[in-house]
């Protein structure tokens, strides 16, 4: 039982690191933005970033260019509760 839930959450974080990684890549494509694609992978991924984005603010780089970090520390604390989970569970299958 332990196994199999430790699979689906590993396999909700897989889909959720292609999900970012899609959304950080359509960001950089201005037109990619107003694709089906594009429209479908923003509607899923900018209400996980939208309260991280209003907690960290992009930094800014260079001349008017800005660094969102929001993707990274979405992922990072994801991969946080995960291990947690899995640190939870492995000591309920311990005992």
């Amino acid at each position: 039982m332990a196994s199999i839930l430790m699979s689906v959450l590993y396999l909700l974080y897989n889909a959720l690191v292609l999900l970012i990684i899609a959304a950080v890549v359509i960001s950089w494509l201005p037109q990619a933005r107003y694709s089906p694609l594009g429209q479908f992978v923003t509607r899923l991924s900018e209400p996980l970033l939208e309260p991280i984005r209003r907690l960290i603010k992009p930094l800014r780089v260079g001349r008017g260019g800005s660094l969102d970090l929001s993707p990274l520390v979405l992922l990072l604390l994801a991969w946080l509760v995960i291990q947690l989970i899995r640190y939870v569970v492995v000591l309920s299958v311990v005992r």
